[in-house]
């Protein structure tokens, strides 16, 4: 009895690698453009390509031609100069107003985003009350 129960309390692990089929590689682009008034105002895009599932090398997408533009037909160039896939640009300007468009060209493929910026609220208070909600149980947070 000692034997059957020692035997339940073993365990074992097999390791199970799944052959995963390796899709055609897509572009990935890495675009948060954010500007604090209190730092350095450089954006940097990340463009990179898909990789396998059990890979752990990053492939990144060289020689390809980024900017933005806005509205009122400024153009700001993001340049690779490490050529590692980081691209940068150091003269982004923002305002609230304006739409922007972002442009990738890689190979011959343009890829484009147009968005417009929100200014962030101020946050004067923030209150966190675990036994909130309709059960006494949920997370209630209260912002204002």
């Amino acid at each position: 009895m000692l034997f059957a129960l020692g035997f339940g309390f073993l365990s074992c692990e097999d390791v199970v690698e799944l052959d995963l089929q390796t899709a055609p590689e897509k572009l990935v682009i890495d675009a948060f453009i954010k500007v604090d008034i209190t730092q350095n105002n450089d954006q940097t895009i990340k463009l990179s390509k898909t990789r396998a599932f059990y890979s752990n090398t990053n492939i990144p997408v060289l020689n390809a031609q980024v900017w933005i533009t806005d509205n009122l037909n400024n153009r700001y160039d993001f340049y690779d100069n490490s050529q590692n896939g980081n691209y940068v640009a150091t003269n982004f300007v923002m305002d609230l107003n304006n739409f922007y468009t972002l442009n990738i060209l890689v190979d011959t493929e343009l890829y484009q985003a147009t968005a417009n910026f929100f200014n962030t609220p101020n946050i004067d208070e923030v209150e966190q009350n675990p036994n909130g909600g309709f059960s006494g149980e949920d997370l209630e947070i209260k912002i204002w």
